[in-house]
């Protein structure tokens, strides 16, 4: 049996940024690697807190009480050093930190697309016995049948 969890969201941004305002620019994926992007740019009262490693901004949808945290290295290769140095205290922290002042958002236009596999995370919540011989599926089918295989698909756009 093959269980796929999919999600798709496409929300409208509570601040809409304008194609009048989107230009083409560079964008660094690496310290050496750069490719040009539609760029948005927005001036705007929103969530915003930096340090000496990150800039962290709360961009909020329209009609909605789900918003979206992004944080950026603020040097061009510090993506790794950031991801290594987080962990649940220090995102909260930085999530906590945000607070409200004027701000020029210059953001690329994205979609994102993940894939993920699900098994070794549920045999380690205590699911191990759903992908066995074992799983007693009996009131959901007469056959015997066991989980092979649990996908997450998520679209961002």
């Amino acid at each position: 049996m093959l269980l796929v969890n999919a999600l798709y969201f496409k929300g409208a941004w509570e601040d809409k940024f304008y194609e009048t305002a989107t230009n083409k620019q560079d964008f660094y994926v690496s310290e050496n690697w750069k490719v040009q992007v539609d760029m948005m740019r927005l001036t705007e009262d929103k969530s915003y807190y930096e340090d000496q490693e990150v800039q962290v901004l709360e961009l909020g949808y329209l009609e909605s009480q789900v918003s979206m945290m992004i944080i950026l290295p603020k040097v061009k290769n510090g993506l790794q050093n950031v991801l290594q140095g987080m962990d649940g205290r220090r995102l909260s922290r930085l999530v906590e930190s945000v607070r409200a002042q004027n701000v020029i958002i210059e953001l690329p236009k994205f979609k994102m697309e993940n894939s993920f596999n699900l098994n070794d995370a549920l045999k380690k919540l205590g699911l191990s016995e759903a992908f066995s011989d074992n799983a007693n599926f009996s009131k959901m089918t007469a056959t015997n049948v066991k989980i092979s295989r649990v996908v997450h698909k998520s679209f961002i756009k």
